[in-house]
């Protein structure tokens, strides 16, 4: 049988620090909305471990991932190929070295990975038998974001948005003891103006949890948020906008207790995968084209009104020095190197980890995958910005599409260039192989 423990730990930063997310927030953190947390699981049977930890920051730098496993393996016995971290990609969270040119404290990162393993240690501590049951349920709220662009090309219909709430429970002696919630939806329902400090919607389900369970430890999954954003209404403020979201998050969890199977099923047999793969990198222009652009910028008077567009003129001219220079030492990166990860509970329940903000279509060929498989799709949690933060991986279709999550995404995170055409169904296909040697 599966044993389960829970873990927690405040990651709250101090006030006064930069938030992440945001390139035109207009300035650093100026008080504490909701208090942040890492949120740590453990699943154990017999001498094998495996840790799934959520943070609510907006991601994880591959560096600093590299960095928390490293703690938690010396600390906890927990090997990093059996550590799963995950970022819950909070857009009022502190700034932690992800976008380029975002002042963030050294001192917050460095006290991360202790945060980590402490949590981890109290789930390794609080271990015991458990149950598991998978629901699920919807959200109103999201939206595709990239609508403004038209419908894709060959008369494909409108843009898909993935509503549902995935909730798997886990009880042990009867009692609950974690709910894990998933949802596919970016957490920026507060914008660019807000300077608190915040979990965003997900706060929903911790605050509901903390009123109707208590001493049950809430877990919040990222999934296919890429191209989808929370709806404003006619006439809401962002706080507005956040607090409908969080309650709509919360309601949706709480039905989907409600139709939860009595005592759960207990599970045996826990299966992990985890590899490293060569994500194909495209950067279109020569050392002339390169010298031209810059040529172009440094020209360029008018270049917005917004913060954002000052920022993003003074962030691009800074990518394409960087880009010149590999160009002309003829060191252009072919690729990154990424992070993917696999875990099956028993035959119910899988959690498939990508290192990058997902695209819903992506999300649903997992799930399809997941599903061929055996498991219920209620029990198939795919899991966006884990173990890494690479950016967007667009489908093909929408990188031909164009739009920010195509084109200057990339020089906001501080990629090379862009993916290849190929590369989101390169990631897929090494995802299918995975789960498929899981047996």
């Amino acid at each position: 049988m599966i044993e389960v423990g829970t873990g927690i730990r405040d990651i709250t930063p101090e006030i006064g620090g930069h938030l992440d997310g945001f390139a035109a927030r207009p300035g650093p953190s100026t008080g504490i909305l909701d208090r942040l947390s890492v949120r740590a699981l453990v699943f154990r049977e017999g001498s094998s471990c495996f840790a799934l930890l959520s943070f609510d920051v907006v991601g994880l730098p591959a560096q600093l991932c590299v960095l928390i496993k490293g703690e938690i393996a010396s600390r906890c016995g927990i090997p990093g190929d059996a550590v799963m971290l995950a970022a819950t990609h909070t857009h009022s969270g502190p700034a932690v070295g992800l976008l380029e040119d975002m002042p963030f404290d050294p001192g917050y990162l460095e006290s991360l990975p202790a945060a980590a393993a402490a949590a981890v240690l109290t789930a390794l501590s609080t271990c015991g038998p458990a149950e598991f049951a998978a629901s699920a349920d919807e959200i109103a709220f999201p939206v595709n974001r990239r609508d403004i662009l038209g419908p894709p090309a060959g008369g494909a219909n409108e843009p898909p948005v993935d509503r549902t709430v995935r909730i798997l429970s886990i009880t042990g002696s009867g009692a609950l003891r974690a709910l894990v919630a998933h949802a596919s939806c970016h957490p920026v329902s507060l914008s660019s103006s807000n300077t608190l400090v915040s979990a965003d919607f997900p706060a929903g389900l911790y605050e509901m949890t903390a009123a109707e369970f208590p001493g049950v430890l809430p877990v919040y999954l990222t999934g296919g948020a890429g191209d989808v954003n929370p709806a404003p209404m006619d006439g809401e403020s962002p706080r507005e906008v956040r607090d409908r979201c969080a309650d709509e998050l919360a309601g949706a969890v709480r039905r989907a207790l409600s139709r939860r199977r009595t005592g759960g099923i207990s599970l045996s047999g826990f299966r992990r995968r985890t590899a490293e793969e060569d994500v194909p990198i495209v950067y279109p222009y020569s050392a002339a084209e390169t010298r031209s652009i810059l040529h172009d910028l440094e020209r360029q008077n008018d270049v917005g009104d917004g913060l954002f567009d000052l920022r993003l003129h003074a962030r691009s001219a800074i990518w394409y020095r960087r880009a010149l220079d590999l160009v002309e030492r003829d060191e252009m990166p072919a690729s990154v190197r990424v992070e993917l990860q696999v875990l099956c509970i028993g035959k119910d329940l899988l959690f498939i980890a990508l290192p990058f903000e997902v695209f819903t279509s992506t999300v649903s060929d997992l799930v399809s995958i997941g599903r061929s498989t055996g498991c219920p799709e209620a029990g198939i949690f795919v899991i966006g910005m884990a173990n890494g933060a690479w950016s967007y991986l667009p489908p093909r279709d929408e990188l031909a599409r164009g739009g920010y999550e195509a084109g200057d995404a990339a020089i906001w995170y501080g990629l090379p260039g862009w993916y290849s055409p190929d590369a989101e169904s390169r990631v897929r296909e090494r995802l299918t192989a995975m789960i498929g040697s899981l047996g």
